[in-house]
């Protein structure tokens, strides 16, 4: 065995000792922050009352970057909760509605179209 192979052989017995031991962790996947829309409006307004966004960033324990995508969203007017559905403008609620209107007028059809069937045989 060289020495570089039995090296080798003794970092990864070492690590999987390790591993046995707790001292190298396995991380997993963190859960991802949801935040109220009224949070989030406070955070923007702190930042737009003058404060720097990274210390309200760090006050409100969380990333800097998060924070200035809220305030760019709320500058264009698109800043939502986590529990606030979409914006809706009047177009898709027209959509919405002719959609439903749509399918209550197929479902009377053909209601109408069987109801058709059934007495047509009946007169013959």
């Amino acid at each position: 065995m060289t020495l570089i192979s039995s090296w080798c052989c003794s970092i990864s017995g070492m690590i999987f000792f390790w591993k046995l031991q707790g001292v190298i962790q396995n991380k997993k996947k963190a859960k991802r922050a949801r935040y109220t829309l009224e949070f989030k409006q406070e955070a923007v307004r702190l930042v737009e009352s003058g404060q720097s966004i990274a210390a309200v960033a760090r006050g409100m324990g969380m990333v800097v970057q998060t924070l200035f995508n809220w305030v760019k969203a709320s500058r264009e007017g698109t800043l939502k909760g986590a529990d606030s559905p979409s914006r809706v403008n009047a177009e898709q609620m027209e959509i919405s509605r002719l959609r439903a209107e749509l399918a209550r007028v197929k479902m009377e059809r053909d209601i109408l179209g069987k109801a058709t069937a059934y007495f047509a045989k009946g007169q013959k």
